[in-house]
């Protein structure tokens, strides 16, 4: 397989604080990413309708996605988190 890369990856996050308590919000955006596999080194294509038609099969899309996570935390004491 060949390495896909990502075009962007954008990130957000929020940070909320109360007395001993913390909460943490982080939003991130992938780009989509598309990898190829070794189908062209194997069977390579010797004209232009042979290497669309493989190109088809060979290409794996993955669509732009995103996560959320959510982390909290509570100080026990001032020196402790």
């Amino acid at each position: 397989m060949q390495a896909g890369h990502l075009d962007y990856k954008v990130g957000a996050n929020v940070i909320f604080q109360a007395g001993r308590f913390e909460a943490m919000l982080v939003y991130t955006q992938f780009s989509q990413v598309q990898i190829q596999d070794f189908q062209w080194v194997d069977s390579p294509a010797t004209n232009q309708s042979e290497a669309d038609e493989l190109y088809k099969v060979a290409t794996d899309t993955y669509a732009a996605s995103g996560t959320l996570d959510l982390s909290a935390s509570f100080a026990v004491s001032d020196r402790l988190k």
